[in-house]
């Protein structure tokens, strides 16, 4: 996956997803205003605004999406089968749904930082593109 380097966060390159040929229709990555916006750890300093090829494993990023999407269905339906069985008032299993998905997203974001620092899921530089600095620095 292409992607743009925007910044440093210490020994990490924030970098912004490209959309390119390979992401057919998706461009689940780069939806709003640009890229998605990550951390990725390269073998050497690539100035900002440089072109380069990101990876993450797949087995972290079919972890990564199954954490973000697939557990709150799962939490979904238990909570729907339960209410079901408990013939609880429809209207307090949605509610009580509500509750559930937004405390696991608040929980996910705030546990976000810890992820981060585990390294387990943040992208590899595996290289640069060759001439790929637009050259908007200034030289001292």
């Amino acid at each position: 996956m292409l992607a743009k380097v925007i910044s440093y966060k210490g020994e990490y390159a924030r970098v912004e997803t490209i959309v390119d040929s390979a992401c057919g229709s998706c461009k689940e990555c780069s939806k709003g205003q640009g890229g998605k916006k990550l951390l990725a750890k390269g073998d050497k300093f690539y100035p900002i605004n440089s072109i380069v090829n990101i990876e993450i494993s797949s087995k972290n990023l079919l972890l990564a999406s199954f954490i973000a999407y697939g557990v709150p269905v799962f939490m979904l339906l238990a909570i729907v089968i339960i209410g079901g069985i408990l013939k609880v008032n429809e209207a307090y299993t949605i509610l009580l749904a509500l509750a559930v998905i937004v405390s696991y997203y608040l929980y996910i974001h705030n546990i976000d930082s810890k992820i981060s620092r585990s390294g387990k899921f943040i992208a590899v530089i595996t290289e640069g593109k060759e001439n790929s600095f637009d050259g908007k620095f200034k030289i001292n």
